[in-house]
């Protein structure tokens, strides 16, 4: 029913594909739980365990007057902590990397890297935040542990057993062909789909 591509006139189809926005949050926790029960990683270290460039973060605490301050975290965030959004990282991030999340432009590593300088926004264990900042984190410890860049491991160890043929990332290389029938997303901007 409807169109998957308002612009080209093209039909809805049965196999359509679809963007599904924060769908990584699930398959990077089933990663980081594989490699738990593989003894590789364990959820109770410090994110600075696997990610040096963490170390030293610290915690803005920001005043009624609006004025801030910054001193360490009485405990470093965690790996179960950027798994369940309360390590105290940001949702998504500022600055240069702003659009990264939907672009994806820097590198998992360059784009960690970048959030390991950003300050925690809370104490960690003591909110929750919805962090895609948190969730990269969690992606690059995926990498180094596993020793596979992130989308190689989501790849080979969950989508290709599981013969989700048509879930990926991007529509590169094997899955060029697929671009056709990907939907386009839309928004609603004065009354009109765009």
């Amino acid at each position: 029913v409807g169109s998957r591509d308002l612009e080209g006139h093209k039909p809805m189809t049965t196999d359509s594909i679809f963007q599904i926005m924060s769908m990584t949050k699930n398959f990077t926790g089933v990663a980081a739980m594989m490699l738990v029960e593989e003894g590789k990683l364990e959820l109770r270290r410090p994110v600075e365990f696997y990610l040096p460039e963490f170390k030293g973060q610290l915690v803005e605490e920001r005043m009624p007057n609006g004025n801030s301050f910054t001193r360490p975290p009485l405990h470093p965030p965690t790996v179960w902590q950027l798994m369940c959004h309360t390590s105290g990282l940001g949702g998504d991030p500022e600055g240069e990397l702003k659009d990264n999340p939907r672009t994806m432009r820097a590198t998992l590593a360059a784009a960690v890297r970048v959030y390991a300088g950003e300050h925690l926004q809370f104490e960690p264990g003591t909110q929750w935040h919805y962090s895609n900042m948190g969730i990269a984190a969690l992606g690059r410890i995926v990498e180094v542990v596993s020793g596979e860049d992130y989308e190689h491991f989501i790849r080979a160890h969950i989508l290709d057993p599981l013969g989700m043929k048509d879930t990926f990332f991007f529509a590169r290389g094997d899955k060029e062909d697929r671009k056709d029938r990907i939907a386009m997303v839309y928004t609603h901007r004065d009354a009109k789909l765009v």
